[in-house]
């Protein structure tokens, strides 16, 4: 085992981005809600498009100790993601063309996640 002191500076703005495309707040979701996993719609008319989040099928969204979704956290409501599931947003992040805005004026992603009990050093984030 390693232990690894990290340093947090909790004075980063973590204020939605204005102007966001997509906006993932889980604050009045639960484990029973209709709609657990939400859907946007981007763009008017026929250059709309449905983005939503989907969860691997062995997602456990039960409120015990063992299972994900949301729970509540010291920091507040949170989606809890436990290891061999996960959570998938079908939004093409950096796709784009030389007419696109990601081309010309850049894109912003913005995640605030913690991690515990991480089994691995080696683990990846994507």
């Amino acid at each position: 085992m390693v232990n690894l002191d990290i340093t947090v500076d909790n004075n980063i703005n973590i204020a939605p981005v204005r102007g966001a495309i997509i906006d993932f707040d889980p604050t009045s979701l639960t484990n029973n809600s209709t709609n657990r996993l939400p859907s946007w719609t981007v763009g008017t008319g026929a250059n709309a498009a449905t983005y939503s989040l989907t969860a691997s099928d062995n997602f456990n969204w039960s409120n015990d100790v063992n299972g994900g979704g949301y729970k509540d956290d010291v920091d507040g409501k949170c989606l809890v993601i436990k290891a061999g599931t996960y959570i998938d947003l079908n939004y093409p992040l950096f796709a784009g063309n030389s007419n696109s805005n990601i081309l010309t004026r850049g894109a912003e992603f913005k995640i605030i996640f913690k991690t515990s009990a991480v089994r691995s050093a080696d683990a990846v984030w994507l």
